[in-house]
């Protein structure tokens, strides 16, 4: 009889049908077929309909089940139920599905397991369980449920999933059976399938389709004839036979011709042929089935000459002949391993042909000099159709660097007979041991993140390897994910840098990273850190937030430890909490003068934060530290401008020397003390928490602009002063220091003696309530001695405490045009050019120095000429004589502003200064282009030293007014000398290059009180020095001529102003033994830039050479004879030659180049 399968449930008990019905069936069939769109094929019916779809099967009972076209199982409490089946009328029941793992490939996960209930569902008994191998819808092996014939069934399918996203997938769920029939009943079967009665064209499946076949090869199929009926089935001679009579088919009969119900016998076709070509036959079955006497089917096979077909794999995957991308897929992307190690693939190489493959050679295509050596298989080698080999390739280079080839396979297939394809792979140095990274936060809550720190510098390209994947004892498994870090920068990353990244982004603030670590665990998760490849993991550090197991089967949530990282600084168990991280404070990390002990730190869990709140990951990096206790440099860590420096005990400059340092830091148990005469230049902040002095004329320098903390003790001594001496003081810290608290001995009563600057009215003004008056940044204070101070010359030492101030500090909001006290706002020294040329001053700086009732002048003078002194014998300040540049530690002085700000900066603390003076020597600080030619001449009476101008040749000046340079005098004195400028009183004059020696500079001269008077010259350098120029005062007065340089010249005068009387000049014109050197008398003439100059009968000292700007070109020193040549550069200028003879007289002479 024959069956239909349909995809509507079909539960029909069998009757004997005449062949009219048994035609009417088959019309009715046809019909159903056509109308209903189902699938028909012969053999058993379908129980329940083919399950082929997620939605449209409500009789299913589906729970926790995803997937759209097939159905997904992927949890623990995924299960799909078949509706009740009620399998009474049925024989040989059969259970066909087909299944793909989803998601992954963890052996837990992809375990089908199907069950059987026989009560509706209230217990279950298990099948057995089904494994798929691929991501491939494969059929899968029929369960048989011949053994619930006749009772009422359900089957269900789960699986054992806990990750929610790895499981299985089914598809075209099918449970037939036979429809029992009374009487015989005859029914073919392949292995498990059924032939149904007419079928035709020959199948695959079902075995009637022999497939290709090599010519003259025996191929034989089996077919089983079951009786299914109620009574005998007899088969009727010839019982098997061909219908089309084909030579190349040979029948073997069955041994058994009657068949009794319930029981089968076989019978085998075997298929040979000589020739190539394609076969077909019918072959019948004879029986006493009533309607199914002649039981058919067609069969075929297709006869070739025998052929091999190559087919190569790798982990699986067909690789395509000439493929050109390599893959980790197919491995065929080897990944990376350090230099002279192994990464070891195997491929397998299938015949799919008819005919024997024989492979010949496998080579690679960089051969003999390739990084690849093939291995496991011997040549040639032959592999039988439909069977396989293998071979692998091992990779190992001893340079760095990535490697890319081409695996070359002869044999014999026809069309492919050098199968090729690419391979590529990575050789790095390893750059790091166990221990050289440390892993110093993980965060599994949102957002994911980890941090790492370096015991060893990370070359640049360097790489590192981060996995969330299990270590199982031998290999890491590869069921999560791994993401890889790359130094980018260009740079080597210096020891201690702490780097995060963010593993879901992925970003990281330091280098670059690809991949993801998107699936941290909130619990039990481990990270390790490796170089190299996956397969060959050279293992640097490994984290643990449970503990590391020690037996049983590895999970997405445990794993064992590497044997290598089973050492101290190698790994960390930090505990089960989500979030992780080390904590050590900053104390302790500026107290560490070895990174050694920074890693004893961080490998300890003690010193971790753990918490289930999610926290941000800082990136504080680690820093070493040159630390001073025990009274010596810890680890012999000495301080440098690179490096912390840490005071954590005694420490004084004098006795163990002064350093520079990146920042520094004073301890609770420190004491710093910066003694007289040493400086200690710190890059960026200090911070003290102990003890930290600056003695005077010691110097704390600081170069970046950052903030400091904790207070410090400034000193400054005065020159040696008397009891009603002031000082005009400004504050080198910031703070709350009170003026009354920094001298408490001043006196307060019944007048106040601290002073502000009325810059308005050009007057000093007391300070209202010294107790409550707090110390201004930048701000000048005149302040007079304690009232119990010594009547006799003494130093007296002004103690300032605060924050020393550092970076940009201003007097603020100021009038442009008026005079301000101002002052050094740094406990280090500054220079006075800078300031003047950062502010664009156009006047002096005049600074306090007048000891209480002498005479002249208050204030010294400064420009970018030099200073001068007001009486260089009674000096009243923290100071000496004449201002040299260098404005001191705690000095204030009057400014007259250009704009509306007096600024300071850091860049006026570069060259630091130890003198108890408040300038350094200028000619030091401007350009080494700069000439000055001085001389200074004091203003005496019978007893002191009253006042002092000065007179410079330098670069720059002209005869004119000089902004800058020409200091005019302050008139705060009616005795006084100076010079003349435009009829201005001036205590400097700059004058005009190159020198001549019939300039004359008029001086000015004033007294308030009648009687004998001295000028005499108290410095000179340049063209005047080392018995050079000769200076000469002229009176006017008297007609007299004075050589200076032999003497005073010693006057009587009375009050008044006598501004014509006195002059400087350079030569005496009623000398009777001055020698006749003039211009006359030198001859100079050009010869190929080469200048010969003849002086006649004089000898001569010095030759310069200037151009008509005053610059100067060439200078020839120490001649001593009246003929010279002096080189000269090419120009097309008139030139100006200066000539001293060695009698000090100075000629100038213009030469036409």
């Amino acid at each position: 009889m024959q069956k239909a399968k349909y995809k509507i449930e079909i539960n029909l008990m069998y009757m004997k049908r005449s062949l009219r019905l048994h035609n009417y069936l088959k019309t009715f069939l046809f019909l159903a077929i056509f109308c209903f769109n189902a699938q028909m094929s012969f053999g058993q019916v379908n129980i329940t309909p083919i399950r082929t779809d997620v939605a449209g099967f409500s009789a299913w009972t589906d729970n926790a089940v995803a997937g759209s076209t097939y159905v997904q199982l992927l949890t623990a409490s995924s299960s799909t139920i078949s509706p009740a089946m009620n399998f009474d009328g049925f024989t040989n029941e059969t259970l066909n599905f087909k299944a793909r793992t989803f998601g992954g490939s963890t052996a837990a996960e992809i375990i089908l397991t199907v069950s059987i209930s026989t009560d509706n569902g209230d217990s279950w008994t298990v099948l057995g369980t089904r494994t798929p191998s691929n991501s491939t819808l494969n059929d899968q092996t029929p369960f048989i449920l011949s053994s619930y014939n006749g009772t009422q069934v359900k089957i269900r399918f789960t699986v054992g999933g806990t990750s929610n996203t790895v499981g299985v997938g089914i598809d075209d769920i099918s449970i037939t059976g036979n429809v029992i029939s009374s009487g015989p009943e005859i029914n073919l079967k392949y292995n498990t399938t059924s032939i149904l009665d007419g079928a035709t064209p020959a199948s695959i499946p079902n075995g009637t389709d022999y497939g290709t076949v090599a010519t003259n090869t025996d191929v034989t199929r089996t077919f089983t004839i079951e009786n299914t009926g109620s009574t005998d089935l007899v088969l009727t001679a010839p019982y098997v036979q061909k219908s089309l009579s084909t030579s190349v088919f040979t029948i073997t009969q069955p041994s058994l011709t009657t068949i009794p119900t319930g029981q089968s016998t076989t019978f085998s076709v075997t298929f040979n042929s000589a020739v190539a070509g394609t076969f077909d036959e019918v072959i019948e079955v004879l029986s006493n089935d009533s309607d199914e006497a002649v039981y058919n089917f067609a069969i075929k096979a297709i006869s070739e000459i025998p052929v091999s077909n190559i087919i190569v794999k790798g982990n699986n995957i067909v690789i395509t002949v000439g493929d050109t991308t390599p893959s980790a897929l197919d491995n065929t992307d080897f990944g990376s391993a350090a230099t002279n190690s192994n990464i070891v693939k195997t491929f397998t190489i299938e015949n799919s042909g008819t005919g024997d493959l024989i492979v010949d050679d496998i080579l690679m295509s960089n051969a003999p000099t390739s990084s690849y050596v093939i291995g496991g298989i011997s040549f040639p080698s032959t592999i039988v159709s439909n069977s396989s080999t293998t071979f692998t390739v091992t990779f190992n280079s001893a340079l760095a660097g990535t490697f890319n080839d081409s695996v070359l396979i002869s044999n014999n297939d026809p069309t492919d007979s050098t199968f090729d394809f690419a391979v590529t792979a990575k050789a790095a140095v390893l750059n790091f041991s166990v221990g050289d990274i440390s892993i110093t936060a993980l965060a599994n809550d949102a957002p994911d993140g980890i941090s790492f720190v370096n015991w060893v510098p990370i070359p640049v390209d360097a790489e590192l390897s981060l996995t969330d994947n299990a270590w199982n004892g031998t290999s890491l498994l590869l069921n999560e994910e791994t993401m890889v870090w790359k130094n980018n920068t260009g740079n080597v990353i210096p020891v201690g840098t702490v780097i995060y990244i963010n593993t879901v982004t992925p970003s990281t603030d330091l280098g670059s990273v690809t991949g993801v670590l998107s699936g941290l665990s909130t619990s039990s998760e481990n990270v390790f850190i490796y170089e190299g490849s996956a397969a060959s993991p050279f293992f640097i550090y490994g984290l643990s937030n449970l503990n590391w197991i020690n037996s049983g089967t590895v999970t997405t949530n445990n794993s064992y430890l590497p044997t290598a990282l089973n050492v101290v600084n190698g790994n960390i168990v930090t505990g089960d909490f989500d979030n992780v991280e080390y904590s050590g404070a900053l104390a302790p990390k500026d107290e560490k003068s070895s990174f050694s002990a920074y890693k004893l730190l961080v490998n300890n869990p003690a010193n971790w934060t753990k918490n289930n709140t999610p926290f941000a990951l800082n990136s504080v990096d680690f820093e070493l530290a040159a630390v001073w206790e025990t009274s010596a440099w810890t680890d012999g860590l000495t301080p440098t401008s690179l490096l912390k420096t840490v005071i954590n005990d005694v420490y004084t400059t004098s006795a163990n020397s002064a350093f520079s340092s990146k920042k520094l830091t004073v301890t609770t148990n420190g004491n710093l003390t910066i003694n007289s005469g040493t400086n200690i230049t710190v890059q960026d902040e200090v911070i003290n928490n102990g003890t930290l002095t600056v003695e005077s004329n010691a110097n704390l320098v600081q170069v970046n602009n950052v903030a400091n903390t904790g207070n410090i003790a400034v000193k400054r001594d005065t020159n040696p002063l008397m009891r009603f001496d002031y000082v005009m003081w400004s504050t080198p810290v910031d703070g709350t220091q009170k003026l009354l608290d920094f001298s408490p001995l001043t006196s307060v009563s019944p007048t106040i003696r601290f002073y502000n600057y009325d810059s308005a009215n050009n007057v000093y003004t007391s300070v209202s309530s010294p107790s409550t008056t707090e110390f201004v940044n930048a701000t000048g204070y005149l302040i007079r001695l304690p009232f119990n101070h010594p009547t006799a010359p003494v130093a007296w030492t002004g103690t300032f405490s605060g924050v020393p101030n550092n970076g940009p500090i201003s007097l603020s909001s100021l009038t442009s045009g008026l005079f301000y006290a101002t002052g050094n706002p740094y406990p280090s020294t500054i220079d006075a050019d800078d300031f003047i040329l950062t502010n664009g001053l156009t006047d002096a700086l005049y600074f306090w120095r007048k000891t209480n009732g002498a005479s002249g002048s208050a204030y010294a003078t400064y420009t970018l000429a030099g200073g001068t002194a007001p009486s260089p014998g009674t000096l009243a300040s923290p100071s000496s004589a004449i201002p040299n540049g260098t404005i001191q530690v705690g000095q204030g002085f009057i400014a007259k502003a250009t704009s509306t700000s007096l600024a300071f900066d850091n860049t006026m603390r570069s060259t630091p200064n130890n003198d108890n003076q408040t300038f350094k020597s200028a000619s030091s600080e401007l350009p080494t282009t700069v000439e000055r030619n001085r001389f200074w001449l004091n203003l005496s009476d019978a007893t002191q030293t009253i006042g002092q101008t000065m007179v410079s040749y330098m670069t720059g000046a002209t005869n004119g007014l000089d902004a800058q340079i020409d200091g005019k005098y302050i008139n705060d004195s009616a005795t006084a000398l100076t010079s003349l400028i435009e009829g201005q009183e001036y205590a400097i004059q700059g004058k005009t290059l190159p020198f001549t020696a019939t300039d004359v500079v008029p001086l000015g001269f004033k007294t308030e009180t009648a009687g004998d008077y001295s000028i005499s010259i108290f410095d000179k350098d340049g063209l005047f020095a080392n018995n050079g120029q000769i200076i000469y005062l002229r009176d006017n007065l008297t007609n007299s001529i004075q050589n200076l340089n032999s003497g005073a010249y010693n006057f009587t005068s009375q009050v008044g102003v006598f501004n014509g009387r006195f002059d400087v000049i350079y030569q005496n014109a009623l000398s009777t033994d001055v020698v006749d050197f003039t211009s006359n008398n030198v001859s100079i003439y050009n010869q190929n830039n080469v200048l010969n100059i003849n002086s006649g009968n004089n000898t001569m000292s010095t030759v310069k050479v200037y151009d008509v700007l005053g610059r100067l070109l060439a200078q020839s020193n120490k001649i001593n004879a009246s003929q010279t040549q002096i080189n000269i550069p090419a120009t097309n200028q008139a030139l100006i030659v200066q000539i001293t003879s060695s009698e000090g007289i100075v000629v100038v002479k213009k030469v036409a180049n």
